[in-house]
């Protein structure tokens, strides 16, 4: 698939992100380091002022390096929101189907229906998957928090799909 991003020209085949660096919070410049192949990464700087873009790539980079960090906090998780949480009760339905909404209509993804769509984030945040793969190199002072908010995720967004089931 193609990506085209403002300030980065064309982007062939699929992105798999290494690192993400952003100058400040509030910054629109993002420097993303992707792997062109194997043995190749290549960095682009993507300025940008569409928080939504911002909000696709964050999130993409924090999952491409869930499975690789050794120690896992809260704020490295891509909890589906626009804003990061800094707490559990920060997640709340009306964000998480806005974040969906909103980055479902990105071009970015290529996918099939929404349904789809949030099938995919529940196959993602589904709690045993996290459990097996992700809660072990979670920080023992983070790892309540994490599971309580990986377990209220899962909670929305099989309440979201129920909906949107019930709505055809």
């Amino acid at each position: 698939p193609q990506a085209h991003q403002p300030g980065a020209g064309t982007i062939n085949g699929p992105i798999v992100l290494k690192s993400v660096y952003m100058k400040t919070p509030a910054s629109s410049d993002f420097r993303y380091t992707y792997a062109e192949s194997i043995s190749s990464t290549r960095t682009i700087t993507i300025t940008s002022s569409n928080h939504l873009l911002r909000a696709y790539y964050r999130h993409k980079g924090q999952w491409d390096r869930l499975p690789t960090e050794k120690y896992l906090k809260w704020d490295m998780f891509p909890w589906p929101v626009l804003n990061q949480p800094t707490k559990v009760e920060e997640i709340v339905a009306r964000d998480v189907e806005e974040y969906l909404d909103s980055l479902y209509q990105l071009p970015q993804n290529m996918s099939g229906s929404m349904e789809e769509y949030v099938e995919d984030h529940i196959d993602r945040w589904d709690y045993d998957r996290m459990d097996a793969k992700v809660f072990g190199r979670v920080h023992i002072g983070h790892r309540k928090m994490v599971e309580e908010g990986v377990i209220r995720v899962g909670a929305i967004l099989q309440a979201i799909l129920r909906s949107i089931r019930e709505s055809r």
